[in-house]
């Protein structure tokens, strides 16, 4: 129930209001006779309204009593009066007054006054509390804002705003938007302020947005992202424009620096891999020369020590040719000089090509070779070629880190993301993988045993190349791995040809005597 003050100074007029207000349905919670009562209750009651009466008696009169009031209480104030003269009312306006009852007056009259005070009283609460979220809102956000009327005269900017022009709020109030804000072109695009003065002047009928750089008084210039906005009222009248504008200058200087490393970095990249590749192809001349000289030697040395070191020379010339073949084959695949070619391939007669090719190295360290083939029918779209290789360097590390146990070599299918993937899996019982090495296994010269006390020899490219030339035909790699457990290398390959129905190269299911081991 809303509560009521009443200050009157005639007990008889007092008491006559405070009945009607009872039978309007309102509480009155006090009926006072002076400015200075009417202070005191207004601290004590905290009443939702006020009906003062102006003409009073004591040191204050309504008028007074209602400043005082008002200074310390966001209470609405309706003044009860038998006079009207212009003075009187002149000084009553300055309290901003909810209303006027004239005496005498009719219930309805009180009623409607009081009802349309407590309502409008109740919006302005509202008002108020959405102005002071959005002046909190505006101060505390990074981007500078900029509010003018219709005609482009600045009557509001935000701290970040005022630190990116270099005015502040009551400098620039009042001016024009272009005294405060100086625009600029970017590279050959359109001069941004004769656009939104042609936005002012047209009556504001669009928004625009862009990235353009802004000079403030200290002569400093920024690049910023910038949006302008009309504040349209209910009548779809345009009001004003709001600017904002995001200070985006060390972004585009951090894109710049990060655009001269990365051609910095393509170039030592392409740097590497030329000299990678010369010094590889320079290497190979000579090593095939030790190579020919020590097997000359060899079949010369029939017994005895020379043939041991003619073996040994072979062997070690025969490992320094399978690096500078890796670091070639990396070199090519990093350079993008090697494009997969695919075709549709059967999965099965891959592995079991795979399967002649290696079981006499895995049964010879006395390892057991074990098969899971799935659905003979099941196929990928490879590189022959390309696939080959990468599952060379996957098995031979298998064979390489297992000394006793099994090599498993299996085939599927599985569907992920609603595509159909055919799957080769070649599962070790080796030293397996720390846990935290697994995220570097395919890095290009990383070994999950590294330094000068690791058991095995190698370069850390093996598998850098696999998961290279897997993700250039399409496909993806995974490792699951326990140390002193062994490791299971798991590929994804597509399963499907292209929506056109067509390959790359032409090529149909491929026969097992075209598969190059």
């Amino acid at each position: 129930m809303i509560k009521i003050l009443v200050v009157e100074d005639e007990l008889i007029v007092s008491m006559e209001l405070k009945s009607r207000l009872n039978d309007l349905g309102y509480s009155v919670c006090g009926t006072v006779a002076s400015g200075e009562e009417a202070i005191e209750q207004a601290n004590k009651q905290e009443p939702d309204i006020i009906l003062m009466d102006i003409n009073i008696k004591g040191a204050y009169d309504g008028v007074q009593a209602a400043e005082i009031i008002k200074s310390d209480h966001d209470i609405p104030i309706i003044f009860i009066t038998a006079f009207t003269d212009p003075q009187t009312l002149q000084r009553a306006k300055i309290t901003e007054p909810y209303g006027y009852i004239i005496k005498p007056f009719e219930d309805r009259d009180l009623h409607t006054s009081i009802e349309i005070a407590i309502y409008k009283h109740n919006m302005e609460k509202k008002l108020k509390s959405s102005e002071r979220r959005l002046g909190i809102t505006l101060k505390s956000i990074g981007d500078a804002v900029i509010a003018t009327d219709k005609n482009g005269i600045v009557n509001y900017l935000n701290p970040a705003a005022e630190n990116l022009i270099c005015y502040n709020i009551k400098e620039a109030v009042g001016k024009s938007i272009f005294e405060i804000l100086h625009l600029q072109k970017q590279n050959d695009d359109t001069d941004p302020n004769s656009t939104l003065k042609d936005l002012i002047q047209s009556g504001l009928k669009k928004d625009f947005s862009g990235v353009t750089v802004i000079r403030c008084k200290k002569e400093n210039e920024r690049i910023v992202e910038s949006n302008v906005s009309s504040i349209i009222n209910e009548k779809e009248n345009i009001e004003g424009i709001v600017l904002s504008f995001r200070d985006i200058t060390e972004r585009i200087k951090m894109e710049e620096e990060l655009k001269v490393a990365l051609g910095k970095a393509e170039e030592s990249s392409k740097l590497k891999s030329s000299f990678l590749n010369n010094m590889s192809h320079e290497f190979r001349t000579p090593i095939a020369g030790i190579l020919g000289s020590a097997q000359i030697f060899k079949d010369e040395s029939p017994n005895g020590k020379n043939k041991e070191i003619a073996e040994m020379m072979i062997v070690s010339a025969g490992r320094l040719l399978s690096t500078l073949d890796l670091i070639l084959q990396f070199s090519l695949l990093e350079s993008g000089k090697i494009e997969a070619s695919v075709s549709e391939i059967y999965v099965i007669e891959i592995t079991e090509n795979l399967v002649n090719k290696y079981k006499k190295s895995i049964r010879e360290k006395g390892l057991e070779l074990k098969l899971n083939l799935a659905d003979k029918n099941i196929t990928a779209v490879v590189d022959l070629k390309l696939l080959m290789l990468a599952l060379n360097n996957i098995i031979d590390n298998a064979i390489k880190f297992t000394r006793r146990g099994r090599i498993t070599f299996e085939t599927g299918s599985v569907v992920r993301n609603n595509r159909k993937w055919a799957t080769m899996r070649i599962t070790d019982t080796g030293t397996g993988i720390p846990e935290d090495k697994l995220n570097i296994i395919f890095d290009e010269f990383r070994q999950a045993s590294e330094g000068t006390t690791r058991s095995h020899d190698g370069n850390g490219l093996g598998l850098a190349i696999a998961k290279k030339i897997i993700e250039q035909m399409n496909g993806y790699i995974t490792v699951e791995s326990r140390q002193g457990k062994g490791s299971k290398f798991t590929i994804y390959l597509p399963a499907e040809l292209p929506r056109t129905g067509k390959v790359k190269n032409g090529k149909t299911k491929t026969e097992l005597n075209k598969i190059p081991s």
